[in-house]
């Protein structure tokens, strides 16, 4: 019995150990510095932002709905205990533009795979000025197609809100994540850009760059091949006990 139980925990090592890591660039928000006269920076380094009325803090006017921010305040406190460098994100919970929504993106170099499973996922923290229970954040995986560059078609995602579902804190960041299913060979993701969004509610606030908001860092992505089936791990778990029996 021993000898079977060590099997499948071999296998279930070895099938967990097989997930990787996929580049994000600029996962943890450092660049550019947000030591700015305005203590934010709304330019974000690799990331395209969007959906609010821009402004410039250095290096260009971009949306204002979303920005960095260091986790050292001017008094040497810490926003954030376990932030994972020096700098993170916030995203306004409304635009102030009602026909928008404030949000970011990222179309990586890497391609969906077949018979792979892809999980992001980020750490989520409230800010100074909570969101409402029915403020959404939302993040998703899409994928990018050359032939139709505007298009944003959502592989998978997933929504939290500020309520009793989802603990958040405003010192410590919680991680919240989703997985895509398992792709086939025929899925419409195969072979094109994967693509990684950021993005709240539709606005009608008009003071929503002084409002609410979430804060979030270290955004990771992870692919997994398929798992091994159970058949196949029974079989080499006989094939184990019987060789077991011979010798």
């Amino acid at each position: 019995m021993r000898n079977l139980a060590a099997v499948f925990a071999v296998a279930a090592f070895a099938g967990i150990s097989r997930a990787t890591p996929i580049p994000i660039l600029n996962y943890s928000f450092e660049s550019p510095s947000a030591a700015t006269p305005f203590g934010v920076s709304t330019a974000i380094d690799n990331w395209t932002t969007y959906g609010d009325v821009p402004f410039d803090t250095g290096g260009g006017a971009q949306s204002s709905g979303t920005g960095i921010f260091p986790n050292k305040n001017p008094d040497n406190t810490f926003n954030f205990t376990n932030a994972d460098q020096k700098q993170l994100a916030y995203i306004f919970t409304r635009s102030s533009i009602a026909t928008n929504r404030d949000g970011l993106e990222q179309v990586l170099s890497d391609k969906y795979v077949a018979g792979q499973s892809y999980t992001l996922s980020v750490d989520v923290g409230l800010a100074g000025a909570n969101p409402d229970a029915t403020d959404p954040f939302s993040f998703s995986l899409f994928y990018f197609d050359p032939a139709n560059p505007t298009a944003r078609t959502v592989v998978a995602s997933r929504t939290i809100f500020n309520d009793a579902n989802t603990a958040l804190s405003k010192t410590l960041l919680t991680t919240v994540s989703f997985s895509t299913p398992l792709l086939s060979a025929d899925a419409l993701a195969i072979g094109k850009e994967i693509g990684v969004e950021i993005y709240t509610a539709q606005g009608s606030d008009v003071t929503a760059t002084a409002g609410n908001e979430y804060d979030f860092d270290n955004v990771r992505l992870n692919q997994t091949p398929e798992p091994a089936s159970l058949g196949m791990l029974s079989g080499a778990a006989l094939l184990f006990l019987r060789r077991r029996r011979i010798g």
